[in-house]
């Protein structure tokens, strides 16, 4: 069950990202958001998340993201998930090197004594 604030900040997660679709509609190649960082940087400096957020990659394919600091905090919680996610699917696929070591062999390995 959600509660107001859950149900806020759903709302703010979708306005936001519906601004930042309807801002964003193109992708900036890589080279020129190098070159125009310090303008993208005083623009959200200026305009906060109303400036949307700047989509960049190599030959216009959307690789990356810059957002306000605004956005990043309003999805914080989101992304730390999205990261752990990620992370946790990665070391899931790995595969498995089939070593398995009982309690007495890591304790011998890490030169502690069991009693």
């Amino acid at each position: 069950m959600y509660n107001f604030m859950d149900m806020f900040h759903l709302r703010v997660y979708c306005d936001l990202m519906t601004l930042a679709l309807e801002v964003t509609q193109k992708v900036m190649p890589t080279a020129e958001t190098r070159s125009r960082l310090s303008q993208i940087v005083a623009n959200f400096r200026d305009q906060g998340a109303a400036a949307g957020v700047v989509v960049f990659g190599s030959h216009r394919k959307s690789e990356a993201v810059i957002v306000p600091i605004e956005i990043f905090d309003a999805l914080s919680d989101q992304i730390g998930e999205l990261v752990a996610d990620a992370r946790l699917a990665e070391r899931l696929g790995a595969p498995d090197d089939g070593l398995r070591l009982s309690t007495e062999q890591v304790a011998a390995n890490l030169g502690i004594e069991l009693s």
